[in-house]
């Protein structure tokens, strides 16, 4: 892995987002490097796409226009049904061109950051808990799954989960069929964790 150039990506970074989402991301990064020491994950690579996992945020009309791509993901037909997720897919291909990021499981954890998929890796699923537990956030059982993301990080990305689809149905949201699949994944998994086949 190439050298990163903290420095200079927190200034690029201030520059281009809003100071909460800055103050976010930074706060993220910092959750993601607690939790990838405490589950032996690769602590850098946690660091950098803790740091840049929202890097297209608030962002996103400003980059669709300058020809950035999506994925299967979110496709261009879908932007108005999940305008809310469109910057975790954007903002794989941003860490890529504007930031260097060249580490596919890096640029795979931003990518799915929001819905989440079936069979994430342990640092997909650390960047997906650490953004929705940093210490900025304040929501329904909040405090249980900082404590359980210590110790079973599958559980804490289920607890994720329903929280996320929680909020959607409140707001009358659609959730997006990825993050229902990903769920019952990990459901199934802790049902049968420890059974033999």
């Amino acid at each position: 892995m190439k050298q990163f150039d903290y420095g200079k990506v927190k200034e690029q970074l201030k520059e281009a987002l809003d100071k909460k989402r800055y103050d976010h991301s930074i706060r993220t990064m910092r959750t993601c490097i607690e939790l990838s020491k405490a589950l032996g994950c690769d602590v850098e690579k946690a660091k950098i796409a803790g740091l840049l996992h929202d890097c297209a945020k608030g962002l996103e009309e400003k980059y669709l226009l300058m020809g950035y791509g999506l994925s299967d993901i979110i496709s261009t037909d879908l932007i108005d049904s999940y305008k809310a997720l469109v910057h975790s897919p954007l903002g794989a291909q941003v860490a890529q061109r504007e930031y260097g990021v060249e580490e596919e499981d890096i640029l795979n954890a931003i990518t799915y950051h929001t819905t989440g998929r079936e069979g994430m890796t342990l640092l997909e699923k650390i960047v997906f808990v650490a953004d929705a537990i940093e210490p900025g956030r304040m929501y329904e059982d909040i405090d249980k799954i900082r404590e359980i993301a210590f110790v079973d990080l599958d559980k804490a990305v289920i607890e994720v989960m329903n929280a996320n689809i929680r909020h959607c149905l409140q707001t009358k949201r659609l959730v997006h069929p990825l993050t229902v699949i990903s769920r019952n994944h990990y459901i199934k998994k802790e049902r049968f964790k420890g059974e033999t086949i």
